[in-house]
């Protein structure tokens, strides 16, 4: 039961983000880079900070989730995180029981992505109250689509724009409550 998420934008923009040094070389998007010749382009990115707007909990039949913990008013960027870009064949490609092909986006050009911080802890839905964007190398911010209220879980499309029907490898739970009791930090 896969939960491979698309991203709209492949690794062709994120390629640059790769680091080498002179002795050895650097495997990203598939690609091995021999070692002397520089694929790096070099960038400033704004420091990336937690979010005190949402927190996971609990989720009968799902799991897991990311809540509101306060108002988010539609349009508000509330996450941005880094993402962790590995070959899709480490993570998919090897076992069927991958616990970690559950929780990566695809990325494009042989490669998929692990959103850290909640990024890969948001559930799927139809109906989605939040979407999922790329910003710079390796980054993604996750904005309201609506008002959202305190307590309410926030859930993107997997299919990588809110409005797509596409079937996902998985069982979708609409309108799933929270346990009472948030996860321990």
């Amino acid at each position: 039961m896969k939960k491979l998420m698309i991203f709209e934008e492949h690794a062709t923009e994120h390629m640059h983000d790769a680091k080498q040094d002179d002795k050895s070389s650097a495997l990203f998007a598939g690609t091995k880079i021999p070692a002397g010749e520089s694929s790096v382009t070099e960038c400033s990115e704004m420091p990336i900070q937690a979010s005190d707007l949402i927190e996971v909990k609990r989720v009968p039949q799902k799991g897991r989730g990311v809540f509101a913990r306060q108002f988010i008013p539609a349009g508000s960027v509330f996450e941005r995180v880094p993402v962790i870009v590995l070959p899709s064949e480490e993570v998919l490609e090897y076992t069927d029981d991958s616990v970690l092909a559950n929780y990566v986006f695809d990325w494009g050009n042989g490669t998929v992505a692990l959103a850290l911080g909640f990024g890969s802890i948001y559930n799927h839905s139809y109906q989605p109250n939040a979407r999922y964007d790329d910003e710079g190398l390796q980054t993604k911010i996750f904005t309201a689509l609506c008002d959202i209220q305190a307590g309410q879980e926030i859930t993107v499309n997997y299919n990588g724009h809110e409005d797509d029907p596409t079937p996902v490898d998985f069982d979708v739970v609409e309108d799933a409550r929270p346990a009472q009791v948030p996860l321990p930090t």
